[in-house]
């Protein structure tokens, strides 16, 4: 909440538009995969991953559910940019995937090597086209380089409203982490 003023010198508490509400928690621990439910009718949400493990020399990836079925097929485009604290950079995208590569680089699962970073979701419960974009930042498997991954992705399916989102390595399990999901209307 903030304070305004009513004009005439009188201060009264309001609540600030705009502001990212909680929503669940999702706590990952050796899963092959977690799906988050959006739930409320925000227009945007967001997913804040921390230290997330997975199996050595991975992607992390996600799918999206409609009415809580997971969407597979060729209808995933994305798009990936990173680069690496010894100075190297690199791209992938693709515009026919069964799923989305949200981190470029392969990741690590040595100790002390995690993934944290933050997926916004624009239009989920809409008609319109649904888009995504990601930062992560984490320790790439290949020389243990610390790598900062942006990106972003489009669904081509039908036009319905998505009803979560599906987590998952491109291989192996989840082995920790957390995920939390905020919305904002």
């Amino acid at each position: 909440q903030f304070l305004q003023t009513n004009g005439s010198g009188v201060l009264t508490w309001a609540t600030a538009g705009g502001s990212w509400s909680l929503i669940s928690t999702t706590t990952a621990s050796n899963d092959s995969y977690a799906d988050i439910t959006f739930s409320g009718s925000y227009s945007i949400y967001k997913i804040t991953f921390v230290n997330m493990i997975g199996p050595d020399n991975e992607n992390l990836n996600h799918q999206f559910l409609i009415g809580g079925v997971v969407q597979t097929g060729t209808t995933y485009k994305y798009g990936n940019i990173f680069i690496d604290s010894n100075g190297g950079t690199g791209t992938n995208a693709s515009g026919s995937a069964g799923s989305v590569k949200m981190t470029y680089a392969p990741m690590g699962a040595a100790t002390g090597d995690n993934t944290s970073g933050t997926v916004t979701i624009y239009n989920p419960g809409s008609g319109l086209i649904k888009n995504t974009d990601w930062t992560f930042n984490g320790t790439q498997k290949v020389g243990s380089y610390m790598n900062k991954n942006v990106g972003g992705s489009s669904w081509a399916g039908a036009n319905t409203a998505w009803s979560g989102f599906r987590v998952l390595y491109s291989s192996g399990n989840i082995a920790s982490g957390v995920m939390k999901l905020w919305g904002q209307a």
